[in-house]
């Protein structure tokens, strides 16, 4: 993680709750390493077959995405056109690395 973190521009987005992914980022990496990622958006809200609310704890912004047949979306667009995150992220230079299969992110 420090590689990345001196070479790179680190983020952490999961479809998990805020609550649950702060405890377990703090948990496996130092107060340190949590201050340089550039942000960290778990969820807030899910509404089954309708859309999944996000939240940025280290920004305090707070977004919705549309389901994709009952699947959490990660829709890495919105990071590009968004006036805040589009000055962090553009399509060049981002990458989603996901443990699990059914993260749709069209």
């Amino acid at each position: 993680m420090k590689y990345c973190l001196e070479n790179f521009d680190v983020s952490i987005w999961t479809a998990g709750p805020t609550e649950y992914a702060e405890k377990i980022i703090k948990n496996i990496y130092s107060e340190d390493i949590f201050k340089q990622l550039k942000c960290v958006i778990g969820r807030i809200a899910y509404t089954e077959r309708e859309s999944i609310t996000y939240k940025d704890i280290k920004n305090n912004i707070s977004f919705n995405q549309v389901a994709y047949n009952d699947w959490y979306t990660k829709k890495m667009d919105f990071l590009f056109t968004h006036k805040f995150y589009s000055k962090m992220f553009n399509k060049k230079k981002s990458i989603l690395v996901d443990d699990s299969c059914f993260i749709i992110t069209q």
